[in-house]
């Protein structure tokens, strides 16, 4: 190889010297600060100069073909096999940036009641440590995608492909950060840069509550990769993902339109470019798994089976409003008397979870906190917050409903009035405990007006934040969850249409149709149940599927062909009905 590409021996060998100029100077203590600093930039330059050779002749490989010369196998293998180590070694890179955060900033390092105090001592100070974090964990995410990425194409290989890159798996440390690992920290990290520092209480809980929940979730997504599960059960935890990540999207899309002035545009749209990028690879590897490739690739070696030898037992559970998640199945013992699930980060192994089964769901176990102490803000203080909020609320509804215009999941809608509605009707009820401390003849009417309008415009929020959901679930193409919500409200009612038809074309199958019609009677979609015989029991049908007026004449099968988009193929499977849905409301009126 070197006899090949004669560049190639003196810069692996200046790589070697700087890689180990940088792990003695990170040994010995006599070294400062910033000359580490400095032997982490001449490896980065040393790095960076011999990757750029190899991609150079890798770039050349599709011209080499084309001109019937191409590089023998063993030549591409080297190559990417070298492109691997270059990229672990820049991983030793990332480790002394690391360290040396820590080092700058001990006090924003461990999560606890120390760490918040320092922050609220030093917000300026935080913030600044946060956005260094920032840009330490974006170099390191690209370092993995890319060492990955050269992985992964040597498993495309032949077998001198495989056999490297298997081999290169068993040297990658145990429990070492994955790119997905590192973007539910990056999540967490862009969360808190995203607001300014002047920004209400609000805007900081409503990011809260749209990113914290994604850590159970990534969590899951990085086990998926790691884990083998059976294709069922992958197909459900992928469909859930990119349920997940697409709702969340779609809430900080709402967070950018209705806090715009509170919000820092570049850290916010990192965090939207990276909420986007988890959205698209669940999507891309549920697309994959609905409709595999014409040559699908062998047993992927890094996974491993989800009870390994040695660590608790993996399993996947179904949790309401949270879809499927991935937990460690923890035995019964002297906490809990029943066998529990635990979900933890991946990043630090912190405990974000635990579920006890009821039925065939699990329920998150909620840890008591104390309740905090009564309010004894002053009165003039409540009315004043009461009247800024009153200010913005017309203002509000106007940005929601610009939001309901580019919202594809109705329930965030939703969620986002209602949260605001919970916001006046607290100040509302902090009103009016405060007014019950004053004598009668002290209460003014103007306070009892305030505290009333505060009650109606929360009424308001949550009547509009319900019409929205409701009218976006009739707009937006049929899906389980929309149509759930409908009959909840009692907004549609299912009825069959005659008896099983058999199918034209490749798939011979039989098909039951049912019509989900409004409140006066008029269909809004239709379902299909597909059946393999025309007497098949009716709960043994092969898939079930919501289709719009348009899509009446079209098979699943056909409409899953025809799909030209990994998008495509996603949302031809959201159509499908869920088991309980169908045994509940349109098996009975089957014939």
């Amino acid at each position: 190889m070197s006899d090949f590409f004669p560049r190639e021996a003196p810069l692996q060998k200046t790589v070697e010297i700087t890689h180990a100029a940088l792990k003695r100077a990170m040994a010995e203590p006599r070294f400062s600060a910033e000359q580490v600093a400095a032997f982490r930039d001449r490896l980065g330059t040393a790095l960076h100069a011999e990757l750029s050779e190899y991609q150079a002749l890798l770039a050349t490989a599709q011209e080499r073909i084309e001109l019937k010369i191409p590089f023998h196998e063993t030549i591409i293998v080297s190559m990417l096999e070298k492109a691997f180590y270059n990229r672990s070694i820049s991983l030793s890179i990332s480790a002394s940036e690391q360290a040396a955060q820590i080092a700058k900033w001990p006090q924003f390092t461990t999560p606890g009641p120390d760490l918040e105090a320092a922050a609220v001592e030093d917000p300026q100070g935080f913030i600044a440590s946060i956005r260094e974090q920032i840009a330490l964990n974006e170099h390191t995410i690209e370092r993995i995608e890319q060492r990955d990425g050269y992985l992964d194409q040597l498993f495309s290989l032949g077998d001198a492909g495989v056999a490297t890159a298997t081999e290169l798996v068993r040297g990658l440390p145990v429990g070492g950060h994955t790119s997905l690992t590192l973007k539910g920290f990056q999540l967490d990290c862009l969360k808190l840069a995203s607001s300014r520092l002047a920004a209400g209480s609000l805007i900081e809980d409503s990011l809260d509550n749209a990113i914290d929940p994604l850590k159970e979730h990534i969590y899951t997504h990085n086990q998926l990769n790691t884990l083998e599960f059976e294709a069922s059960k992958r197909l459900e935890i992928l469909g859930s993902l990119a349920e997940q990540y697409g709702q969340a999207l779609d809430t900080v899309q709402g967070i950018g339109l209705l806090y715009a002035d509170e919000l820092e545009p570049e850290y916010f749209n990192q965090l939207h470019t990276l909420l986007t990028d988890l959205y698209q690879e669940a999507t891309k590897q549920l697309a994959t798994e609905i409709r595999p490739p014409a040559k699908p690739s062998g047993k992927n070696p890094r996974k491993r089976m989800p009870s390994a030898a040695g660590m608790r037992p993996k399993k996947m559970i179904s949790v309401r409003g949270k879809g499927k998640l991935i937990g460690e199945l923890r035995p019964a013992d002297s906490e809990w008397q029943n066998e529990v699930i635990e979900v933890r980060s991946d990043y630090d192994r912190q405990l974000l979870s635990t579920y006890l089964q009821h039925g065939d769901e699990w329920v998150q176990i909620k840890t008591e906190r104390p309740s905090p102490p009564a309010s004894t803000r002053a009165l003039n203080v409540i009315k004043g917050d009461a009247r800024k909020l009153l200010a913005t609320f017309a203002g509000y509804l106007d940005k929601a409903r610009q939001y309901k215009t580019l919202s594809r999941h109705p329930q965030e809608v939703e969620e986002l009035l209602t949260y605001q509605a919970r916001k006046l009707d607290n100040l509302a009820t902090e009103l009016h405990l405060s007014l019950q401390t004053l004598p009668p003849a002290s209460r003014l009417a103007d306070d009892q007006t305030l505290m009333d309008t505060l009650r109606r415009a929360a009424r308001q929020m949550i009547d509009e934040g319900r019409a929205m959901r409701i009218q976006l679930s009739l707009q937006l193409p049929p899906t389980h969850g929309n149509l759930h919500y409908l009959i909840d409200q009692e907004r549609v009612q299912i009825a069959a249409l005659g008896r099983r038809i058999q199918l034209t074309g490749e798939r011979r199958d039989f098909i039951q149709e049912y019509a989900i019609n409004d409140r006066k009677g008029y269909p809004l979609w239709y379902a299909h149940f597909h059946y393999a015989e025309a007497d098949t029991a009716k709960q043994d049908y092969t898939v079930a599927h919501l289709k719009t007026k348009a899509q009446r004449t079209l098979s699943y099968w056909s409409q899953l062909a025809n799909a030209k988009s990994g998008q495509a193929i996603v949302n031809v499977h959201r159509g499908q009905i869920g088991r309980s849905l169908a045994e509940r409301w349109f098996l009975p009126v089957a014939q």
